[in-house]
């Protein structure tokens, strides 16, 4: 962000390139700043664009707001192969959670396995884990479930282990 805010001081212009206002987004996103991407996300400019339209399902995810998040998502399916490998599987497990929410479970269970494959680094991989958890609860295999989210509580990383800790309870 320091260094997009630092070019367009530089060239003021920049504001209004949709490139720009993706990446601003996406780093906006990456922190945690909804509110600050939002603007970006929805420029004209951006409208049609299956990148954009990732990153604005990616926001709604984090948001909650289930509906919008998977209806994004879909729409950016074509741009999902232009983002990194780590990336990929992040945006495969955004349109997974809100599938299951939505009581989909076939289309839930393929961007979870298609998730798990993508994951590059153990913490993605422990995220698949949990997706994965997750789905067999919603499709009744409780006991299978049940013994991997209780084997996800005992991961090294905290925040995955706290998930699967709520959701084993």
């Amino acid at each position: 962000l320091g260094a997009l805010k630092t070019a367009a001081i530089n060239q003021p212009l920049l504001v209004n390139d949709p490139d720009f206002r993706l990446m601003r987004a996406a780093a906006n996103l990456m922190m945690g700043r909804v509110a600050d991407a939002r603007p970006d996300l929805t420029a004209s400019g951006l409208a049609d664009d299956p990148s954009a339209a990732l990153w604005r399902g990616y926001a709604a995810l984090l948001q909650e707001n289930w509906a919008m998040a998977r209806r994004e998502l879909e729409a950016g399916r074509d741009a999902i192969y232009t983002q990194t490998p780590s990336w990929r599987a992040r945006f495969k497990h955004a349109l997974a959670a809100p599938a299951l929410r939505q009581g989909d479970q076939a289309t839930g269970g393929d961007a979870i396995a298609d998730a798990s494959g993508e994951a590059p680094t153990p913490d993605l991989q422990l995220q698949a884990r949990l997706m994965k958890a997750r789905h067999m609860a919603a499709l009744g295999q409780s006991a299978p479930a049940l013994g991997e989210f209780e084997a996800l509580s005992k991961a090294p990383d905290e925040a995955s282990a706290v998930r699967a800790t709520l959701e084993g309870v």
